[in-house]
């Protein structure tokens, strides 16, 4: 595990520099200069999607284990601590579980005898299924009281759906707009109640004998309860890039399209010298955009749009239509990948 008040470079450590947007934007060597180790195998890990939809950049936070580096926004004392590794997520004895279970640790059927050795595996597999040790907070000051809040619409996610329902509201007489997203990079319209940084917990069946039948809940930025009454509930929470099945499909190297872009947002350089992208359809081309001249090779199960084919021709770009992902190559960053056409072709490689 490391831990640091200031950033070093290559040791894998993290600045509290408030001035960073989030830990991974201070992090030595980028946001893909991070790195963890997997649950049970130790496996390299390194950031996936960038908007805190996966478990790939998780840190320690003052005592408090699983925070998304991604999210958090550093403050000049936090002591920011990388778990499940020792000494260092680059250099992990760990990973030698890895190395003796090529095929897996058979944690249902494999540990059985002797039977006075079941305890000792017991704590074993509960030490490996886990990221890191439970929350050590550095003061007993208990969370903030919870809330009650009334509305006539609560609106989950601010997003551009989310945002959009909440203008239109706003221009309905009476009532009042609840709006709440996890993170604090979204921003609702005028006359709406803005809840960031919260999370919608729980949401019962209405009880229709009620004036506000919707009872939300929610958790606050402090860990606060609130409590929302509500005659009608938005779900506006939107969609992400979700992996696909893959060998390999966890290492360092294998981003999201959501990701690749909230690396390289701004004048920030791309995430990658060379990348393959696996998709043919819109947000092939909005990366194509964005990366055309860094894109090796584009690679889609079924057929490619015609807007992508003509960003890839004019980027010289390769394309592999009706051809499968089978595997990624390489471990502690990508290297290439193993690809085949559709139904009798044989497998082949292309370096990334």
């Amino acid at each position: 595990m490391d831990s640091a008040p200031a950033p070093e470079p290559g040791s894998g450590r993290a600045p509290t520099d408030p001035a960073a947007p989030t830990i991974l934007d201070g992090w030595p060597g980028g946001p893909l200069g991070f790195r963890q180790r997997s649950i049970r195998y130790h496996r390299p890990r390194a950031p996936f999607c960038g908007r805190g939809d996966c478990t790939s950049c998780l840190v320690r936070v003052n005592g408090v284990p699983n925070i998304r580096a991604c999210q958090y926004r550093p403050a000049p004392n936090d002591r920011i601590e990388t778990e499940n590794a020792w000494p260092s997520p680059r250099f992990d004895l760990g990973r030698i579980l890895d190395l003796l279970f090529p095929h897996g640790i058979d944690t249902t059927r494999g540990l059985l005898r002797p039977s006075m050795a079941r305890p000792l595996y017991q704590r074993i597999v509960r030490r490996l299924a886990g990221y890191g040790r439970f929350p050590t907070p550095l003061s007993p000051t208990p969370p903030p009281a919870a809330r009650r809040l009334e509305a006539e619409v609560a609106i989950v996610g601010a997003g551009a759906a989310g945002r959009a329902v909440a203008a239109r509201l706003a221009l309905e007489p009476g009532g009042t707009t609840v709006i709440l997203d996890r993170t604090d990079s979204g921003r609702g319209p005028a006359g709406a109640t803005r809840l960031y940084r919260t999370a919608a917990v729980f949401l019962p069946p209405p009880v229709t004998t009620r004036d506000r039948p919707f009872t939300l809940w929610a958790a606050g930025p402090a860990g606060e309860g609130i409590r929302i009454d509500t005659r009608h509930v938005v779900v506006a929470t939107g969609g992400y890039d979700a992996n696909l099945l893959f060998g390999n499909g966890d290492r360092p190297g294998v981003l999201t399209a959501d990701g690749a872009l909230a690396f390289a947002a701004g004048t920030d350089p791309p995430p990658f010298r060379e990348a393959v992208v696996v998709g043919g359809g819109p947000r092939a081309a909005e990366i194509l955009d964005r990366f055309g001249a860094r894109i090796g090779a584009v690679v889609a199960p079924a057929s490619i749009d015609p807007d992508v084919v003509d960003r890839a021709t004019q980027h010289g770009i390769p394309l592999y239509p009706r051809s499968l992902l089978l595997r990624a190559r390489g471990f502690g960053r990508v290297t290439g990948v193993d690809l085949a056409a559709r139904g009798t072709g044989a497998p082949f490689h292309r370096r990334a």
